[in-house]
């Protein structure tokens, strides 16, 4: 019972939403079942939903203290709980939603022909699109429909007094616009994933000849999908991610969250392309500019969980830039938030890497040997700051033969990854790195050459030829 439906919509509710829920199943509007009342006073009485708890006969013993167990009937009970429930959902949604409520209001009026009060309601529905600070697809929808509500009412009243046509016409355009947009985002990262998907979206072109001859210039959801769609393709000219990041930091307040994450991402790709492609130090810090971004408007969580991924970037990214005291902050206060079951695994790693570049090798290595993940980019990772631990405190003989153990292993475990041959080549770089005669100076200007092709760890790598070097 624990896994069902019933349960996990229950669970999904807080504290104020359950008081709410007691006044729903009491209603003889909404619930006309007195032991569906009884099985959510089940619920409400416990403070501590668990498997012990809802056992199935318990459940039904307190429902029905003098009748046998039965299945059936308790299926058939949960299963109106379940309808009672979504309901209320319902309910929940549209109370949070007054657009939604005043148009259900406005098609009552128009159904059951109270004209006057119709006029009136479209006056204040009107009056409240005007307010709204949000202007995204949904603004432009409702508005849209708001539209399109006036224009057959009056038609029908008098067919040549409708005179909202121009903002009607306009409100289908722009939202029309946004949607062309929004799915080529979504095409385009689709084909970034896996290169076989490559989607043809319909009017795109002519979208992004109007939207470049400046027709919507002022509408700022227009502007953030056009620049995050440029982005998305990955184009080298990185004005189109410059003024991204610029609407990203005003985009708080006129787009739905959920809209701001999707472009919030596709801002955070492109910097990290640009990061693996190029020497760029711009682009670092401009990654991490967004990821701080990113923390403050909270556009990291979802659901009030940070990605593994992004909590582990987050943390490289700093350190790189030097950002120690910033980065042992962010440790402090993000972990927590870390999915449940990998963040023991990825806090252990966070603490490896900050000790290694802090300069508290022998640390780094205790943590070292107390650390050993069923993750394999963890592993690897963690290899790789073996490596560099091991080559820094000059333990030489140790190094080559770790360096054997690590290609059996990415051999072993990691042909199907993207990064495999540039973790294989880094390997190569390192065992050259030992053995290169230190006075060859053609040798070591050619092994900096050969670093220069492969984007793992080359400053590292050519710090440490530098230092040959001299």
């Amino acid at each position: 019972m624990i896994n069902s439906k019933l349960i996990q919509l229950y669970s999904a509710l807080n504290k104020e939403e359950k008081t709410l829920l007691k006044k729903w199943v009491c209603s003889p509007v909404h619930n006309q079942h007195s032991e569906v009342v009884q099985l959510f006073d089940f619920l409400f009485s416990k403070k501590k939903i668990t498997t012990r708890v809802l056992a199935k006969e318990k459940v039904f013993k307190a429902i029905y203290p003098t009748k046998e167990y039965d299945d059936l009937r308790l299926r058939h009970l949960m299963s109106l709980g379940v309808g009672l429930l979504e309901d209320f959902v319902g309910f929940l949604m549209q109370r949070k939603n007054k657009i939604l409520q005043k148009k259900y209001l406005i098609d009552f009026y128009e159904e059951r022909n109270l004209n006057k009060l119709l006029v009136r309601e479209l006056k204040k529905m009107e009056t409240l699109q005007e307010k709204q600070t949000l202007r995204d697809q949904r603004y432009y929808y409702h508005y849209h429909d708001l539209e399109l509500k006036k224009f057959y009412f009056f038609t029908r009243k008098d067919r040549i007094g409708a005179h909202n046509i121009p903002a009607l016409l306009e409100t289908h355009s722009i939202l029309m616009v946004l949607e062309v947009l929004e799915n080529a985002c979504v095409a385009a990262n689709t084909h970034h994933i896996d290169r076989r998907n490559n989607y043809k979206v319909l009017f795109l072109e002519e979208v992004l000849k109007v939207i470049e001859e400046g027709t919507y210039k002022d509408i700022f959801a227009v502007q953030l999908y056009y620049n995050a769609y440029r982005c998305a393709t990955f184009t080298e000219d990185n004005s189109y991610f410059y003024t991204l990041s610029d609407l990203l930091l005003k985009a708080q307040g006129k787009v739905q969250r959920e809209y701001i994450l999707n472009i919030y991402h596709i801002a955070i790709n492109y910097c990290i392309r640009k990061v693996n492609t190029t020497s760029d130090v711009l682009f670092r810090n401009k990654l991490f500019a967004l990821y701080q971004l990113g923390i403050q408007n909270d556009w990291l969580l979802e659901y009030g969980v940070l990605d593994r991924f992004s909590y582990k970037n987050i943390v490289s990214l700093g350190l790189l830039l030097r950002e120690i005291d910033w980065v042992e902050q962010f440790i402090k206060e993000y972990t927590y938030l870390v999915e449940e079951e990998h963040r023991s695994n990825y806090h252990r790693f966070v603490q490896l890497l900050l000790a290694y570049e802090k300069g508290e090798n022998e640390k780094a290595l205790q943590l070292l040997s107390q650390t050993e993940f069923d993750d394999l980019f963890l592993n690897i990772a963690i290899k790789n700051i073996q490596i560099k631990i091991y080559y820094e405190m000059e333990l030489l003989d140790i190094l080559l033969s770790f360096l054997n153990t690590c290609d059996a292993y990415l051999q072993r475990n990691a042909k199907m990854i993207k990064v495999y041959e540039m973790y294989r080549i880094f390997i190569r770089l390192v065992r050259r790195l030992v053995v290169v005669n230190p006075y060859d100076k053609q040798a070591l200007k050619k092994l900096k050459e050969e670093i220069a092709q492969n984007p793992l760890s080359k400053e590292w790598l050519i710090e440490q030829v530098n230092k040959l070097m001299k």
